[in-house]
């Protein structure tokens, strides 16, 4: 067998450094354009500019100053992004840089626009190297000054000094008073969903975000969201190995009242569905509550459990009020456990769910303003109540909020914040790497504590089993998540539907801590225009051996280096499973046909586990107060979303995340605005 280590070279090489640099300065971007200069620069010298069509964005601000001396011409150059490379475009002339032009990226729409037009712009303004990443959007930030660092050699430039030219901005020193009803900290899934429910029970809002656009962890995530959905459900078949997984669960001894009334309602639902012989999939909220109880080791708080998986499906019709489109068919996302996925219809991502929010809050006027880059540094306490927040803007601004109402945590978890990761789970190798948004870091967390709320479950930390060994990231692969997986000697090893923890655990145990997942062109998920559903190029993928691709079974083997043999014994495994519904090997109770690999092409995308999900979090009730570390509720603060704990428990499920965040934070939004 081929090394992974090998056959990877120079993908790792590009992409490690990318996700390096991505918490760096300077010198660390332009580490990544002497990395990479070699094999992506330019014909130097180049008269005259590309036309530019495919280009987000151009500088070509006035220049406060040159930089030495260049060889005049058009330069290009490219450096790795968070989804693939960033290519720019520079103009110099004798001793200034004329303008900066980037070319081509794959990196998340929602997230990239404003570094791709701001950076460019600087680096001409200021004729320096030494400008700021953009807040939640470093990889990208610095894949640009990485490129441009590597244009700069080829004009004959110094690199160094312009490393070191120092940038001087004009802090604003300004202080600004602002006064709303409710004062929301993240403009993620959370923040927007109670931005909407808190304006339409008649409050002003004001959302502060601290990257420079909404979205938050909500916008990368892979869409998927879990609710109970009988009509949509209904158009799938259950089979015996789904039913017994059903009656297993409720072998169980009850741990709690709650519990017990969770158990005693899916019997008789069972009872009533058995007795109709129905044999379409069962499902309720009760058991999506159960399920969900379960899979965090009963570590949650099943009223919680229970609340969240009540609103979830009251959300699904919410959201198609607000214009959103679901598809016809559910799925089963990895770590859901159930059939009952959902998906936007005209989105690949969670993107969708944040451009319903800021549609509805644009066309009804709400009044909701949005302050971008704009960080909560302390909550203002007057009698005990929280009253408002304070604020600081990347200009400088200070912003005293005062909220009339309540104050609404929803700044997500701290899984990109690797130092609160060790303090509360030292076990966790500190070399991995992270899922998420860079801007999520446990400020809400660090807020909620100071002024004495409690927290739940801290050590309570999720690996995502299927992320990209050079970045971290969910994009990076083509078909679905829950396709076949494979060691790197080519055989299976776990059955695909397992909780994440157990999936996390049995990927790391295999050689190097990586493995493919297996699809095929028909369950690709590959467009017209050869892009995965993260808007990748697959060719660009397939070129930096993220993604293998053989025609056959036997060329696939080739391409990633295992016996033919063993891996045409497992597709035939794997094949017997999916028109049988029956897994011999591993139990895996759901085949549909997105993960069936009849006919090639085939594809193998490389995986491995990075932090994910923090299920720790403020403790709440099921009104979404914050509660103090004596039991009682904190007047005017709530919370919802990932700064929360108690949900989850030991393990959130696959999909539970954005249901959580949106229909709590509806629940927050609503209760703030009316006092309760």
């Amino acid at each position: 067998m081929k090394s992974i280590k090998k056959l990877l070279s120079f993908a790792l090489c590009a992409a490690v450094t990318a996700a390096l640099t991505g918490c760096g300065s300077g010198d660390s971007a332009v580490t990544a354009a002497e990395s990479t200069t070699a094999a992506k620069s330019a014909a130097t010298a180049e008269t005259g500019s590309a036309d530019g069509t495919s280009a987000p964005a151009e500088a070509t601000a006035a220049k406060t100053g040159t930089a030495g001396n260049y060889v005049p011409g058009t330069y290009k150059a490219a450096a790795p992004g968070k989804n693939g490379d960033v290519e720019v475009e520079v103009v110099f002339s004798g001793d200034v840089i004329e303008s900066v032009l980037v070319v081509d990226h794959k990196e998340t729409e929602g997230i990239c626009e404003t570094p791709i037009e701001r950076i460019p712009a600087q680096v001409v303004e200021y004729q320096s190297l030494a400008v700021d990443a953009i807040s939640g959007a470093t990889v990208t930030s610095d894949a640009i000054l990485a490129a441009v660092a590597d244009c700069v050699a080829q004009a004959g430039g110094d690199v160094e000094t312009l490393k070191n030219k120092s940038v001087e901005k004009a802090d604003s020193g300004e202080v600004v008073e602002k006064t709303a009803d409710i004062v929301i900290i993240g403009g993620g899934g959370a923040g927007l969903s109670a931005a909407v429910a808190a304006s339409e029970n008649g409050a002003s809002v004001i959302v502060i975000e601290k990257t420079a656009a909404v979205g938050g962890n909500t916008i990368l995530a892979g869409g998927g969201y879990n609710a109970y959905d009988p009509e949509r459900q209904g158009n799938e078949e259950m089979n015996p190995v789904q039913l017994e997984t059903i009656e297993k669960l409720l072998e169980k001894e009850p741990l709690n009242d709650t519990h017990k009334m969770l158990m005693d309602k899916v019997k008789e639902q069972l009872d009533e569905y058995k007795n109709s012989g129905s044999a379409k999939l069962f499902d309720s909220v009760e058991y999506h509550a159960l399920q969900t109880y379960d899979g965090g080791d009963y570590l949650a708080d099943p009223e919680l459990v229970l609340a969240m998986c009540m609103r979830a499906s009251d959300m699904l019709g919410q959201l198609e009020d607000y214009g959103l489109v679901w598809k016809d068919k559910v799925t089963t996302y990895v770590g859901a456990l159930w059939m009952r996925s959902h998906e936007a219809k005209d989105y690949k991502s969670g993107k969708g769910f944040i451009d319903t929010f800021v549609n509805v809050i644009e066309e009804n006027s709400y009044p909701v303003e949005i302050l971008l880059e704009t960080e909560g540094t302390e909550l203002m306490v007057t009698d005990g109540a929280v009253t408002g927040v304070k604020a600081a803007g990347t200009d400088g601004t200070e912003y005293v909020l005062t909220a009339n109402k309540g104050v609404i945590l929803a700044s997500g978890g701290f899984a990109a914040n690797n130092e609160m990761c060790m303090k509360y789970k030292p076990s966790l190798l500190p070399t991995l790497k992270s899922t998420n948004s860079a801007a999520i870091t446990g400020d809400g967390i660090v807020m909620a504590e100071a002024v004495g709320a409690a927290l739940v479950d801290m050590d309570q930390i999720q690996l995502l089993p299927t992320s990209s060994p050079f970045t971290g990231s969910s994009p990076g692969y083509v078909g679905e998540s829950a396709g076949m997986y494979i060691n790197l000697e080519g055989k299976r090893f776990v059955n695909e539907y397992m909780r994440r923890d157990e999936l996390t655990a049995a990927a790391l145990a295999q050689s190097e801590g990586m493995f493919y997942i297996v699809t095929c062109e028909k369950n690709a998920i590959i467009d017209e225009n050869g892009r995965n559903k993260f808007g990748e190029k697959v060719e660009d993928l397939i070129e930096t051996k993220q993604v293998f691709k053989g025609d056959t079974v036997e060329e696939l083997a080739e391409q990633i280096g295992v016996s033919p043999e063993v891996l045409q014994e497992t597709f035939d495994k794997w094949q017997e499973a999916c028109h049988t519904g029956v897994d011999g090997e591993f139990g895996r109770t759901s085949f549909a046909e997105n993960v069936w690999l009849d006919e090639g092409p085939f594809y193998a995308s490389i995986r491995t586990p990075a932090i994910h999900h923090t299920m720790g979090g403020v403790k709440v009730d099921a009104d979404m107060h914050v509660i103090a570390e004596d039991g009682s509720v904190i007047p005017g603060l709530y919370a919802a979303g990932e700064v929360t704990g108690g949900i989850h428990g030991s393990n959130r499920l696959g999909a539970n995340a954005v249901p959580d965040a949106l229909s709590n934070g509806r629940v927050a939004g609503q209760n703030a605005a009316d006092g309760k």
